[in-house]
């Protein structure tokens, strides 16, 4: 399959519909130069790279504003900024004069928004998002930035009465390399929702924005479940990998899921915004909406902005598994290094006792003479009195934290489970017999 992804330089891809046989051609490569912005396709797709884009801007602001986008938007604060949602609309000049004068409709409507995507790699074995493609191409790298960026620019025909002539070119800046094909697929698919006979509409300024965010849900959702299969290898990891190396995964994992949490809450802002402006912009009459068209447009984008919410959601859950293994393996960290304080105490209880004896009675059981060293006839007091004391220690430690109570009823409920399940198996052989 021939690769679509955007080459640096000024070889974008298309994307472009075809009025006169009312369907979404196959993408293209194609030469842009941003002068010619106004010859592009009337219903069109464009996508460049953020290296194309960036280049593009140093050129001159032709490429943004091309869009009726302010040029404030290529400056370094913009440009680094997750999220955002923007529009401006420009209406007819209004007739008539002085009391008599009215407002007329729009002319010409531009929206742009920005939209984060972080992409990781795919776990060992494909994890839950298996099908989709893998995003990450760099394998020096484990995850990858889709800093996407939308700029839309309709303009209304000459025909007031319906959407001939009417032009809408959105350009798509730093997508994945398959978004063309599948915002083509998309489209496809609402054709083939549409009543039969009904051509597509694009009176509607932000008739292409639906599918756009279909995608962006898409991608959205790959990113959760991709976090998530990390998450849920940790999880399954505990008795395969040792405390100490999970924790360096964990972080970079936790790491990972703050920043698809953040992208998302974002993304909800954004959808908001967007939703807020649709909904102002289709009480224009000027537009000749259908109130059944503006009415699904709606419902159809709280239905996406919904969505978003839910997997916000998830990826705040993916976010607290985390958490918890992170706090069970400090538990389990702490759990050792009691284990460890616990061997010691165990040996100085042996040990401990026959000292202090030494220290108590200041004797000394061995003496270097002439004909070499010599044995006190009285170190059988040192055993008489250390062997009794070592012997005590423990036995007395057992009794001050209750252990034989609660060994002997440890021992006790075995024995009765062992009695149940004894009679259980004899009742289940006189049945069968």
């Amino acid at each position: 399959m021939e690769s679509f992804a955007p080459k640096d330089g000024h070889e974008v891809i298309v994307l472009e519909y075809d009025r006169g046989r009312a369907e979404w051609l196959e993408p293209r490569k194609h030469n842009f130069d941003t002068g010619e912005i106004e010859n592009l396709p009337e219903i069109c797709f464009l996508f460049m790279t953020r290296k194309q884009f960036t280049t593009l801007n140093k050129q001159g602001p032709d490429l943004v504003s091309g869009f009726g986008a302010p040029r404030f938007l290529a400056k370094k604060p913009l440009v680094e900024l997750n999220g955002y949602f923007g529009a401006r609309t420009r209406r007819e000049p209004p007739t008539g004069v002085g009391s008599n004068k009215t407002q007329n409709g729009v002319r010409e409507c531009s929206t742009w928004f920005r939209i984060f995507i972080k992409m990781l790699r795919k776990v060992d074995g494909g994890g839950t998002r298996a099908a989709d493609p893998e995003y990450v191409k760099d394998i020096a790298k484990d995850y990858v930035w889709h800093e996407m960026g939308f700029f839309s620019n309709w303009k209304k025909g000459g025909d007031s009465a319906g959407d001939d002539g009417s032009t809408l070119r959105i350009l798509c800046v730093d997508t994945p390399d398959e978004m063309p094909r599948r915002i083509r697929e998309l489209l496809e698919e609402r054709k083939e929702d549409r009543p039969p006979g009904e051509a597509a509409s694009f009176a509607d300024p932000l008739a292409l924005h639906g599918v756009l965010l279909d995608k962006v849900i898409m991608l959205s959702d790959v990113a959760v479940w991709r976090v998530r299969d990390r998450v849920r290898d940790i999880e399954q990891s505990r008795g395969h990998t040792s405390v100490g190396k999970r924790f360096e995964v964990m972080h970079e994992v936790g790491r990972h899921g703050i920043h698809v949490s953040e992208v998302l809450e974002v993304t909800t802002n954004t959808i908001s915004s967007l939703l807020e402006y649709q909904s102002s912009l289709h009480q224009d009459v000027g537009l000749n909406l259908g109130p059944e068209y503006t009415m699904q447009a709606q419902e159809y984008g709280r239905f996406q902005l919904e969505t978003v919410k839910s997997m916000k959601l998830r990826s705040v859950s993916n976010d607290k598994r985390l958490d918890k293994e992170i706090t069970l393996a400090f538990n389990q960290i702490a759990q050792s290094d009691n284990t460890v304080v616990k061997s010691i105490a165990v040996l100085s209880m042996f040990f401990l006792p026959s000292t202090f004896v030494s220290a108590i009675f200041s004797t000394s059981f061995f003496e270097f003479q002439d004909s070499g060293w010599a044995m006190s006839d009285k170190f059988w007091i040192y055993w008489a009195v250390a062997i009794p004391a070592t012997l005590l220690a423990p036995i007395y430690m057992l009794f001050a934290f209750n252990k034989p109570k609660k060994l002997w009823i440890t021992m006790n409920a075995r024995m009765e489970k062992y009695k149940r399940n004894k009679e259980a198996a004899k009742t289940e052989v006189n049945s069968t017999v």
